[in-house]
């Protein structure tokens, strides 16, 4: 009978993944997916040269993508 007490309740598990993804990044610890490097994008879109749909094929991203990568840039286009 004591082994059923050792076993985490459903409602323990959310409280503990939570405390240890915090632990992590107090530890300075990069959590996610890592992000796909745009400069590339970002520079060919500023060029003026390619359209959006000519970027996103060129490096292999959705247009959502491409957009948020000029946004956190702050490029604008010449």
């Amino acid at each position: 009978m004591g082994v059923k007490a050792s076993f985490a309740t459903p409602t323990d598990v959310p409280s503990r993944v939570k405390d240890g993804l915090e632990a992590a990044k107090r530890r300075g610890k990069t959590l996610g997916r890592p992000r796909k490097s745009m400069d590339t994008a970002v520079r060919m879109w500023q060029s003026g040269d390619y359209s959006v749909a000519e970027v996103c094929e060129a490096v292999g991203c959705c247009r959502q993508t491409l957009y948020n990568a000029i946004k956190r840039a702050g490029a604008v286009r010449d």
